[in-house]
């Protein structure tokens, strides 16, 4: 039996006791845990004064006044550093507010702010809690209190008996009941995590020997999660990669590169089955194709995207999670001997927003003079689940230049969209839905 404490968020601790996943381990066994402690509180000196909760009819687990008192008292650090085979912990603690409070004596003690706390303060010997100071703590004072954790860690584990999971807040979550995604708050996870990187990145390049389990790309949250939803409660299929990569460090198992793989094509097949987008499935993609005599159409795309993303060329559905997606529907090529015999030549696509992000979708419309791409519109803004169709109406006798066009798609939030019908239209006079070029 090879043992665990943990110091840390429950995501630590749930990839040892999900019951899907790991309802009896006979291998591997948790002796202590405690969480909901910022590091820059448990490192503290410890108060004078030894909390108590002494409240009857308190109606928490006692594992959590456990948490709070140890918080309180400064003993869950200590209390972590023997009495077990290896020390797990993460750094997702370090996005708690954090205050100060005073004793009986008017000693000002750190707490870590929690609803927990809050709920148990009436009931705890020796504390006034009329009011707590909540403070701001700085990066550089996050970065200080890191350095004794991970000192004190050491001064009691080697390196190779020490494992940090790294772990960050999502802001989308798997509904497995509709078989569709949500959105949270993505700014506040943007905030945390930055800090977050920092601080992993931090600890890996100046202890480069204790063991480190990533955090995989594609990872969702479960709106079914035992707990609820958190921005920390994430699929299953995350718990299970850890508890298998913990046990490759411990016991020797295969590298478990293929578990992060499965994450990245299950999120992937729950995109591509998701219940909006099997709606468009009955959409006849054929209509995309060119019904004019001297126009060329390929069906191609190009994609320049950030990591996360995914564009779906069959059925033109573009999901993108974070970062940017550049799209640009190439091979719409004019035939120059089609350009004499005509004035006006139209450029035009359909767009609809398919999910129910309140997230900003940007798109610039041009053509293509040899390999330059010439903006004709700039950010235009899509905020409807309407299908809107923008039309560029171009006079050929100005732009005898003009190969291909383009419409390019700019997100930076997680959004899902629908481009269908991009066409090119010869001898239209132009009418008051399309711009005039």
């Amino acid at each position: 039996m090879i043992t665990f404490n943990i110091l840390g968020s429950c995501i630590c601790r749930d990839v040892f006791n999900i019951p899907e996943i790991n309802p009896e381990d006979e291998e591997l066994k948790v002796n202590r845990f405690y969480q909901s402690s910022s590091p820059f509180v448990f490192t503290k000196p410890a108060p004078n004064v030894e909390f108590e909760c002494i409240a009857e009819g308190n109606e928490l687990p006692d594992f959590i006044k456990k948490c709070v008192l140890s918080d309180l008292n400064k003993t869950n650090l200590r209390d972590c550093l023997s009495g077990s085979d290896y020390f797990i912990f993460d750094l997702a603690e370090f996005r708690l507010n954090v205050g100060i409070i005073n004793t009986k004596d008017d000693e000002e003690c750190f707490v870590t702010c929690t609803n927990h706390l809050k709920s148990m303060a009436s009931g705890i010997k020796d504390m006034k809690i009329e009011n707590i100071e909540k403070i701001d703590v700085s990066l550089n004072e996050k970065k200080e209190a890191l350095d004794i954790f991970i000192s004190k860690i050491l001064e009691n584990y080697s390196p190779d008996k020490v494992i940090m999971i790294e772990t960050y807040l999502i802001n989308e979550f798997y509904n497995h009941n509709e078989n569709s995604f949500i959105f949270g708050v993505e700014a506040y996870a943007n905030k945390v995590n930055s800090e977050l990187t920092y601080l992993y990145e931090y600890v890996m390049k100046n202890n480069p020997k204790i063991n480190v389990v990533r955090f995989p790309e594609y990872c969702v949250g479960n709106i079914d999660h035992i707990w609820g939803k958190s921005a920390l409660h994430y699929i299953d299929n995350y718990y299970d990669y850890v508890n298998k990569r913990i046990r490759q460090i411990v016991i020797g198992h295969e590298e478990p590169s293929v578990f992060q793989d499965q994450i990245a094509k299950d999120y992937f097949k729950v995109i591509r089955q998701n219940c909006i987008l099997n709606a468009q499935r009955h959409i006849d993609y054929s209509r995309n194709i060119l019904r004019n005599d001297g126009l060329q159409n390929k069906k191609s795309w190009k994609t320049i995207m950030s990591q996360g993303n995914f564009f779906d060329h069959d059925n033109g559905i573009l999901c993108c999670r974070r970062g940017y997606a550049i799209i640009n529907k190439l091979g719409l090529s004019v035939n120059e001997s089609t350009i004499r015999n005509i004035k006006y030549l139209s450029f035009s696509v359909s767009t609809k927003l398919l999910n129910q992000s309140k997230a900003s979708l940007f798109m610039s419309f041009g053509y293509y003079v040899d390999k330059n791409f010439k903006s004709i519109i700039t950010d235009e803004k899509i905020v409807t689940k309407e299908e809107k169709r923008k039309v560029l109406t171009f006079d050929m006798t100005q732009h005898l230049n003009i190969k291909k066009f383009a419409c390019r798609i700019y997100s930076n939030s997680p959004i899902i969209i629908k481009l269908s019908d991009v066409r090119l239209d010869y001898g239209c006079v132009p009418n008051e839905d399309s711009s005039l070029l």
